[in-house]
């Protein structure tokens, strides 16, 4: 009797909790509840950025890596990711903000090329469709940082290029840390390219493993691996510590700031004092609309409000990735806009 009370009561539990999820759907046009991820352990990670609309790539490299390390102070950075405009990604703009941190840190650049990069100080909304410029994005404190990469010819597909990605984070993403996040960038354009990317990546780290980024820009588009520029190839960044993610992705092509704002909405929750830095990764196309029709301020302005003061980092690439929200596994989509919130007290 005691058995069959107990067993009842564990049946009852699970459909609790499965409940929700038979409610909405990832493929349902439904509005899904805003993620509340659990509470985070501590807030020692650093995101500090830094941009520049200078149009000499040297001196737009210079004073965005200035600017973010100032807010560094004397810790020393993990990581320095960079998103600019395709005249900007130089070995000079490189060189330049290697000088900033010091000559040990060339190795810890990455990055690529968009349509325009954008952060909490701008996102070119004064800028055509294809934007000059640079954002950067310094990275220290108590964050576990790992890269891998891989060339899409040399790997033989982009679906082996992501399992040979996640194959080399495979370890490091197993660690017994409250937060762990990947983003991904680079030869990965919207299509079958994108989707093959996160298939293969899934089949190493698990179909629900928090996955966001994007293409890096339309066709023969740059990379910055380890301080070196290349092309064709796809990048991995795992960063894992004491943090939670909030995850969302939006597609709506008929009120596209509202849709940026609804994304950012669903990844915040009700955390939005919590919010350490917020990664978008938005479409070139969607750029172009909004450039059109003389929205891209709005949508600008919609980030803030989302976010408050606090930093945010991105681009507007050519095919975004990342799942409709925390309980969705990752897609490679297109015409959408893909967040991810870090998360800490």
């Amino acid at each position: 009797m005691i058995q069959r009370k107990s067993l009842a009561l564990f049946t009852a539990a699970i459909l609790l909790a499965i409940a929700p999820l038979a409610i909405v759907g990832c493929d349902s046009d439904l509005k899904a509840k805003p993620a509340t991820p659990a509470k985070a352990e501590a807030k020692a990670i650093q995101f500090h950025t830094g941009i520049s609309a200078l149009v000499d790539p040297a001196k737009a490299g210079t004073e965005a890596a200035t600017k973010a390390k100032k807010g560094l102070g004397d810790a020393k950075p993990k990581l320095i990711l960079i998103f600019a405009g395709r005249k900007h990604v130089t070995d000079a703009m490189v060189d330049a903000v290697a000088k900033v941190f010091g000559k040990d840190s060339k190795a810890k650049i990455f990055g690529c090329e968009g349509y325009s990069p954008l952060s909490n100080e701008t996102n070119f909304h004064d800028q055509p469709h294809q934007a000059n410029g640079v954002a950067l994005l310094a990275v220290a404190g108590d964050v576990f940082v790992k890269t891998a990469t891989a060339d899409t010819k040399k790997a033989g597909n982009h679906e082996k290029a992501g399992a040979e990605i996640g194959a080399a984070l495979k370890k490091a993403s197993q660690c017994k840390c409250t937060g762990k996040l990947l983003l991904t960038f680079g030869d990965q354009h919207v299509g079958k390219p994108n989707a093959a990317v996160v298939k293969g990546l899934q089949s190493q780290l698990g179909e629900l493993f928090p996955i966001v980024g994007a293409a890096a820009g339309g066709g023969n588009a740059k990379e910055i691996v380890a301080g070196k520029i290349v092309k064709g190839t796809n990048v991995g960044i795992l960063l894992s510590g004491k943090f939670e993610v909030g995850l969302a992705t939006k597609s709506d092509m008929k009120d596209m700031p509202k849709a940026t704002k609804d994304a950012l909405t669903t990844a915040v929750g009700d955390s939005k004092k919590k919010i350490a830095l917020a990664f978008l990764f938005n479409c070139g196309g969607r750029r172009g609309g909004m450039v059109k029709g003389k929205t891209i301020k709005a949508e600008f302005d919609n980030m803030k409000a989302a976010l408050g003061n606090a930093p945010f980092f991105g681009f507007y690439g050519g095919g975004e990735i990342g799942p409709k929200n925390n309980t969705c596994p990752a897609k490679g989509v297109g015409y959408s806009v893909a967040t991810a919130v870090i998360l800490t007290k």
